[in-house]
């Protein structure tokens, strides 16, 4: 016995740091980076529209990879939205006039989007059924059928409208 807990431990140490905040850290890394390995290919072109283009489009293809990367660490049921094309140029025109505020500049954008799906809703009508069943039932027909079989029945029976209408 207790033997197996090194071992739990030793293989949470090596596990990828995935959270929210590294994420950014990690993306707002590579902007800068590909922005400045772009500058400097582009250096002495002359033609600072063009490059202001790719910084731009480079700008939205790591806050869109970000947002993918967060949904598929964090999701579920409930998704990051992609964030729209007018706050994406808001958010890169910040970014130009304070460069090293990039981390706070991605939060607001994570903070803005929302969220879109209904994985909470769904969990939380799973549950909420039998809860407000069991307490429907104690209130009006406390000895009507015990608790042990009405309550694996209502939750069971939950689960069957919801994915008979297509919601899980």
């Amino acid at each position: 016995m207790g033997q197996s807990a090194g071992k739990l431990t030793k293989g949470d140490a090596e596990k990828k740091d995935n959270t929210i905040p590294s994420i950014i850290k990690k993306y707002c890394k590579e902007i800068d980076d590909k922005i400045s390995q772009l500058k400097l290919e582009k250096k002495g072109d002359g033609s600072e529209q063009k490059l202001e283009d790719y910084e731009l489009s480079i700008f939205y293809q790591e806050v869109c990879r970000a947002v993918q990367e967060m949904n598929r660490e964090h999701g579920g049921g409930t998704q990051l939205r992609v964030p729209d094309t007018a706050t994406l140029k808001d958010a890169f025109k910040n970014y130009k006039e304070k460069p090293g505020d990039l981390p706070n500049i991605i939060k607001t954008i994570i903070l803005n989007m929302g969220f879109e799906g209904k994985g909470f809703m769904n969990v939380l009508y799973i549950f909420a059924a039998p809860i407000t069943g069991a307490l429907v039932k104690k209130g009006f027909f406390p000895d009507l059928v015990s608790d042990n079989v009405f309550i694996p029945v209502i939750t069971s029976a939950s689960v069957l409208v919801l994915a008979s209408l297509n919601k899980i």
